[in-house]
């Protein structure tokens, strides 16, 4: 019984010193991959920067974050570099996405069930952190059901490749899924292209500052707005039959069901069709806006986040 009540005593003294370590921000344990336990005697004193490997991992949660790495990508980069943990052993797949999830690196850790406030330097900021999650989401894949209507409207400004886009998901603190649809560089061009993302509501806002200037399909286009007049008129009859009402203040038919061909459009008739282009645009499901981009002659460009007519 003597022996058992000093094993319990021990294992509540360790137990003690380990909390204690965690209240002055000194996570216990050996120190994540960039980092450096500092001893005093055999206990740990500090956590400091490996020279040797701490750059190379701040690079690593950028490439992530500003650049759209995945965890393959940021493999063969790490491989490429040379890169080998203390152990002198390559970085596998999965302690690349652990690492990448570590709030560690930003200043925080977890013991037990209580978050800390680590002395220790961060590597990365919070922002970045954050950021790098949001790019590790892995969309569900829905062959043929994702429709993202501006892949083909630009090319990549650094390498000339084609642009491509996926879809992001994040938790909110709330429990919420938040969905994001970023446009990209595809790197098939070139493997390490540093064109950064772009989400679809800033490019859509970009595009929309360059409607004056588009050269446009203006038969293709007017074909289409024939179209959505056809449509609404017959939702105005039905309005006008449900409610027994009179709406024929809404004229939307004197002529614009003539059939054009290129450049035979008034200023007036223009000006409205970029006004239906801007309201696709702003409004329009992903299958609205595919069809629309059809009509537009303009070539751009996506570099450094910005698009630019070419």
């Amino acid at each position: 019984m003597l022996v058992q009540s000093k094993n319990d005593n021990r294992g509540i003294n360790v137990k003690r010193g380990l909390r204690n370590k965690c209240n002055i921000g000194i996570r216990p344990g050996v120190a994540p991959i960039g980092y450096l336990n500092t001893l005093k005697g055999n206990r740990i004193a500090s956590v400091e920067f490996d020279p040797a490997r701490a750059a190379i991992i701040k690079e690593m949660f950028h490439k992530v974050a500003n650049q759209g790495y995945s965890g393959r990508m940021i493999k063969r980069w790490l491989d490429q570099q040379g890169f080998m943990t203390k152990n002198n052993c390559k970085m596998t797949l999965g302690r690349i996405y652990a690492t990448l999830n570590n709030p560690f690196y930003y200043g925080e850790f977890k013991y037990g069930v209580k978050w800390y406030k680590g002395t220790h330097q961060p590597l990365v900021t919070k922002y970045i952190f954050d950021k790098a999650q949001v790019q590790m989401q892995v969309a569900p894949r829905q062959w043929n059901k994702q429709v993202f209507p501006f892949k083909k409207l630009c090319k990549c400004g650094r390498c000339g490749g084609s642009v491509t886009a996926e879809v992001k998901y994040r938790r909110t603190k709330a429990n919420k899924i938040n969905t994001h649809i970023y446009y990209h560089c595809n790197r098939i061009r070139d493997y390490d292209c540093t064109e950064p993302y772009i989400t679809e509501i800033e490019l859509i806002r970009q595009l929309i500052l360059f409607v004056p200037q588009l050269k446009l399909n203006t038969k293709y286009l007017w074909a289409e707005f024939n179209e959505e007049i056809k449509r609404l008129n017959h939702l105005k009859g039905i309005i006008a039959y449900n409610e027994n009402s009179n709406i024929n203040d809404i004229n939307l038919t004197p002529h614009q069901t003539k059939v054009i061909k290129d450049d035979e459009l008034t200023k007036q008739e223009l000006d409205m069709l970029r006004q239906y282009l801007l309201h696709i645009l702003k409004f329009g499901t992903p299958e609205e806006r595919l069809k629309i981009l059809t009509g537009i002659n303009s070539k751009f460009e996506l570099k450094d986040s910005q698009l630019r007519l070419v």
